[in-house]
């Protein structure tokens, strides 16, 4: 069952968002997850990069997964702290393109709808890559930068916006914000953080990386409803303007990497879970 999105127009700030939003991440996690065919992850040791508040990581450990769930925003961590407690996830602080972990460590690393607001998506699937285990596999979702919805304003336009020049982008949002009694400062602030990344770029990135396809969805998400464009994936100017949700399953390899990285202590960590 899908759960419809809040509307965050009188939200400050992210880090304030209510548990309905929450809920909503959940549904919208599950959904793409299902799409590539994942559910059984049982006892498997799970990466969550950008878990923000905790929803997919909260989804992962429903289905009996071990959970580190990392993210840049300590703020972001003490509400996914709150909504999954009890839970069995473990959350660090950390940046996607330097993981605090050695080598083949991971079953698999889960990136939901964070890939497009890293400054280097390329060296960040780099350590995804580092850290799972031989055989491991790779889930990703995210907003390709030249869909309808890639400028990430919802509450606030759903023309493609991110085509304009930025000032222009920030009067307009700002002049429809202040019709609606909003202040719109934080989504201009991630619209100024997406790093441009079209699915072309995320395949090109993953072939060079050596990392295989295994499945993949293309979908376009309007407000009330969504519909598979796959049969688009063959026409990248259309991919590319109707692919408002890319989410895919990759497979690094058979054969482990040199050892390497940081020796990780969960001591370092909060945990959601009871003492």
């Amino acid at each position: 069952m899908r759960v419809s999105r809040p509307q965050l127009l009188k939200v400050p700030s992210l880090e304030s968002i209510s548990r309905d939003y929450f809920l909503w991440r959940k549904s919208r996690f599950l959904v793409s997850w299902e799409r590539v065919g994942m559910s059984r992850v049982g006892g498997s040791l799970i990466l969550d990069i950008g878990a923000g508040q905790g929803a997919s990581s909260a989804v992962l450990a429903e289905q009996g997964a071990r959970v580190i769930a990392g993210d840049l925003c300590a703020d972001l961590l003490i509400r996914a702290q709150e909504f999954c407690r009890g839970a069995a996830v473990e959350l660090v602080q950390l940046a996607a393109e330097a993981l605090p972990f050695p080598s083949n460590m991971f079953d698999g690393v889960v990136l939901f709808d964070v890939l497009e607001h890293v400054a280097a998506p390329d060296q960040a699937v780099a350590e995804l890559a580092r850290v799972i285990r031989p055989g491991g596999w790779i889930f990703i979702e995210f907003t390709p930068y030249h869909s309808l919805a890639g400028h990430h304003l919802y509450d606030y336009t759903f023309l493609p916006v991110q085509f304009l020049p930025h000032r222009w982008v920030h009067r307009y949002v700002r002049w429809t914000a202040a019709r609606r009694s909003a202040d719109p400062t934080e989504w201009l602030r991630v619209f100024d953080g997406l790093n441009g990344l079209s699915i072309g770029d995320f395949h090109r990135m993953r072939k060079r990386l050596g990392l295989a396809l295994l499945r993949e969805s293309y979908f376009l998400r309007p407000p009330r409803f969504e519909i598979s464009v796959g049969f688009l994936r063959f026409i990248p100017p259309l991919r590319e303007l109707l692919t408002t949700s890319y989410s895919c399953l990759l497979r690094y390899g058979d054969t482990p990497r040199a050892g390497g990285g940081p020796t990780y202590s969960p001591r370092q960590s909060r945990r959601s879970t009871p003492d």
